[in-house]
């Protein structure tokens, strides 16, 4: 994907320039987010800052910052807009049925909503296409992990020493859990904790390969971490947090008797075959899994237009 559509958007403002989350002793990880303008008739969410929130997790400032920049343009697309159509046909779908949604099912912030709605399902890409199948990826991720089922657990070695290394000076180490989809891909969960398994984080990915996956799942892990860190050194608490963030804060600090429970056979990378990319067959496994018809519609704004899409089931 091209860095001008971030370059043009940080240059309209409608997405800000990245600051950086501080990481200790020069860490092999960098972590970049930035705030999203809002758009015409959105209603922003709560908290001090009154706009949303794009992050990227990389090994260099750079690539965190390019990354961040992407899922800002997403997030800023997924915003309601009060100038746009306000009902939604979609591109793709498993039943091969042209679906319409109104805007309002598919956009943050949109009226009336009271913050019902996420990002869960969204994406972008260089194409449609490639947007829609990170998409269902994307679907497929929240889920599966949502159901806990994990068959397998992997070694350490598919991600970076370096990264490996670092947390182990600071008393922490990753577990990768692994269920395997053949001619799908990989749902991937990385706990990030103590080497007793004490103040566990968490992070998913789905993913065609192992490395891959591991590799996004554990940037995620680790930046919970060291907000976790944060938040316990504020003295925090889990009241106003939503119920996602009270449990996984809760959690963390051992208060919790539902952690998620580590599997004990061991994934063979070398058995594992990488699948092709295959929208239509993916959208179809989707649609098992979630009971119901996936489609996938085109969010992408006309004032930044990388391609980006929602891919969400179609209930009732």
């Amino acid at each position: 994907m091209s860095v001008t559509f971030i370059q043009n958007a940080e240059t309209s403002k409608l997405i800000s320039k990245p600051s950086f989350a501080d990481f200790p002793d020069n860490a092999p990880i960098h972590a970049a987010f930035r705030l999203i303008e809002l758009r015409k008739g959105t209603v922003s969410p709560p908290g001090a800052m009154a706009r949303r929130v794009a992050f990227g997790v990389a090994d260099t400032p750079e690539m965190a910052a390019q990354l961040s920049g992407f899922e800002a343009i997403e997030r800023y697309a997924l915003q309601y807009s009060a100038d746009v159509e306000q009902a939604c046909q979609s591109l793709f779908s498993s039943d091969g049925i042209v679906q319409e949604l109104p805007l309002g099912a598919l956009a943050l912030g949109a009226p009336e909503t009271n913050g019902t709605i996420s990002s869960k399902g969204a994406a972008a890409g260089p194409t449609l296409a490639d947007a829609a199948l990170r998409a269902v990826y994307e679907c497929l991720e929240h889920a599966l992990d949502g159901a806990g089922d994990y068959s397998h657990v992997a070694s350490p070695e598919c991600l970076p020493d370096t990264l490996v290394s670092w947390l182990a000076k600071h008393l922490r180490t990753l577990e990768i859990h692994v269920q395997p989809f053949p001619e799908i891909g990989l749902l991937v969960r990385v706990m990030c904790s103590d080497f007793d398994g004490g103040r566990p984080c968490y992070g998913t990915a789905f993913a065609a390969e192992l490395g891959q996956g591991a590799l996004s799942a554990a940037g995620e892990a680790i930046v919970s971490w060291r907000n976790m860190v944060t938040l316990e050194h504020k003295g925090v608490t889990p009241q106003g947090m939503d119920a996602d963030e009270s449990r996984y804060f809760e959690l963390y600090r051992g208060a919790r008797g539902d952690r998620p429970i580590s599997p004990h056979t061991v994934f063979d990378v070398e058995t594992w075959s990488s699948p092709a990319p295959d929208l239509a067959h993916t959208l179809d496994f989707a649609a098992k899994v979630l009971g119901a018809p996936v489609a996938v519609f085109d969010m992408t704004a006309a004032d930044i237009p990388l391609p980006v899409v929602k891919a969400v089931p179609i209930t009732g």
